[in-house]
């Protein structure tokens, strides 16, 4: 599932000027202090535009949608006129799942602002949780071929992330999209950030439901290539071997992960997570020794 639009996104509200990078324009003390030092200072200024939107933000951003609503509605009535509040209330539905206002309310912040890059994710995720992936990927698209840029300043902290080729390649799968287009997508984000996990994982359960286990195993082998510890990656590729019948190939890459679990120094191996990874090896092998169909992820 895609991370519905939290902590780790900033969003610059238009004229409002607020940034929001898990509270990053307020970043001075907990939540709750912070909340209440606005709820002070509206006490004197009750029609404060800047604190109301702070503070509805940040209520969000705790997960009180009740209480960012009471303060967005306020807002709305002292300014009318300002689209922002869309994207504020819409980034508000987004959160308590009020799916199709949050596609009503992003959808008219993005056809006003078709750049943003943060109402483009926040209305890609909102299409998501409406059951809508196809009408999520041009969104995602728009986002990864915007963030890193200068223009992309307002959305990520680091620029484009490679979670979102991720995010992208699930609602293409959902959508019904081809397959060679998903890996061509993925691809671009392996060329762009490295052959990270997050993104070869994905891309060789794909490559192996068309029937290609070894350009499957070639993409976790390349994570291996690349890591310290190479057992776990080994293990991984006897698992798609075996997915995809080839039940010789999966002995010898199982067996490749055991002997690199062994040459582990002895206090890492009495590790419970070598310990289990063992267990796992040892079935699979008994498993394929004795012609028996062990099943993958179990």
């Amino acid at each position: 599932m895609p991370r519905y639009f939290g902590p780790s996104v900033i969003v610059r509200l238009g004229g409002a000027g607020l940034a929001l990078a898990g509270l990053v324009a307020l970043a001075h003390g907990p939540l709750h202090e912070q909340i209440q030092l606005l709820s002070e200072r509206l006490a004197l200024a009750p029609r404060d535009p800047a604190a109301l939107a702070q503070r509805s933000e940040l209520y969000r951003a705790h997960g009180l949608f009740v209480e960012a609503r009471t303060d967005l509605d306020e807002l709305e009535r002292i300014e009318p006129g300002n689209l922002t509040n869309r994207l504020r209330r819409g980034l508000i539905d987004l959160g308590a799942r009020a799916t199709n206002s949050a596609v009503e309310n992003l959808t008219r912040w993005q056809s006003a602002h078709p750049e943003d890059l943060s109402g483009n994710y926040a209305l890609a995720q909102a299409y998501i949780l409406a059951g809508r992936p196809s009408a999520a990927v041009p969104h995602y698209s728009r986002v990864i071929d915007g963030a890193g840029k200068e223009t992309a300043a307002d959305f990520s902290q680091s620029g484009a992330r490679p979670e979102l080729y991720l995010e992208r390649a699930k609602a293409q799968r959902a959508a019904g999209v081809p397959v060679t287009e998903i890996l061509a997508g993925i691809d671009a984000g392996v060329t762009r950030f490295g052959p990270l996990p997050v993104l070869q994982r994905f891309a060789a359960d794909l490559e192996l439901e068309r029937g290609d286990a070894d350009a499957a195993v070639n993409r976790i082998a390349a994570i291996a290539e690349r890591a310290e510890r190479k057992e776990r990656w080994l293990f991984q590729q006897g698992e798609l071997f075996l997915r995809a019948g080839r039940t010789n190939e999966a002995r010898i890459k199982y067996s490749e992960a055991r002997d690199a679990l062994g040459r582990l120094p002895e206090k890492l191996q009495r590790a419970w997570i070598a310990t289990e990874l063992r267990q796992q090896i040892e079935a699979r092998l008994a498993g394929v020794a004795s012609n028996l169909p062990a099943s993958p992820g179990q």
